[in-house]
């Protein structure tokens, strides 16, 4: 072979081996840029399903973790004044908040403001509309040993008369009409007038009865479930305040 051809030859070999080398390194990128292409869409469906289940878990916390409504507040409130007290007397008036404060029940709904914040004139308390006439309740009472009482009746009151005293202005004085049915089944619908007394400052209804048959007992309902939609009550004998039945009233 020629010197010449043979240099010919040399630099063919040199080039096809460069070829050869180009097309490996293209190869070896183009497999790099599709693995790390391949990696990165893995990565971002990854996260996006993280996203979608961190969503989901905002979307049950939230619903676990709902706004307490005023209504439910103010039951439990209620509920943890019966357990624990309010720190006042029969006699006195709670003014609530953070720090114990006590005035007395005279005070309270009188038109001056005696707590520190006013909670002794608050609409909640002193309004007449809690026991405006035509305020109606649906009640279920049950009797253990009260004289001339049913042992068990379903019943329907509405308040008929409502004024506030003129001396004592917590206290309104009150007349109703007791509804309810005949316990002879015989589809009659008996009825009976009682009046009584409704304290704002305590949210207590006292009623006593002037039909002669149910005279020897009185009943005191305590609107004590936070609203002045749910009572619960008792009935205690007139001639020495011994229980003797007990009723559950809601607003009708």
């Amino acid at each position: 072979i020629s010197q010449a051809a043979a240099a010919a030859q040399t630099m063919w070999k040199a080039g096809a081996v460069l070829v050869m080398a180009f097309a490996i390194t293209v190869v070896a990128y183009d497999f790099k840029e599709r693995l790390i292409d391949y990696r990165i869409r893995s990565q971002m469906l990854h996260i996006a399903a993280l996203e979608s289940a961190v969503d989901q878990l905002e979307r049950e916390f939230d619903q676990q973790n709902a706004p307490v409504s005023e209504v439910d507040a103010s039951r439990i409130k209620a509920s943890l004044e019966r357990l624990e007290g309010t720190g006042c007397s029969e006699t006195q008036f709670s003014c609530g908040g953070q720090i114990p404060e006590c005035v007395s029940n005279l005070f309270a709904c009188d038109g001056k403001k005696d707590c520190r914040n006013g909670h002794d004139e608050d609409e909640e308390f002193c309004s007449l509309d809690h026991v405006k006439v035509g305020t109606s309740f649906i009640g279920v009472y049950q009797a253990w040993h009260c004289p001339q009482a049913l042992p068990y009746i379903r019943y329907y009151a509405i308040i008929t008369e409502s004024h506030r005293d003129t001396v004592f202005s917590p206290v309104t004085l009150i007349g109703m009409t007791v509804v309810f049915p005949s316990p002879h089944h015989d589809h009659k619908v008996l009825s009976f007038r009682s009046k009584g007394y409704y304290f704002s400052n305590s949210r207590k209804m006292f009623t006593y009865y002037t039909n002669e048959t149910y005279d020897q007992f009185s009943v005191v309902s305590l609107f004590n479930k936070g609203d002045d939609n749910y009572a619960s009550c008792y009935a205690q004998l007139t001639s020495n305040e011994d229980l003797c039945g007990t009723c559950l009233m809601t607003r009708a």
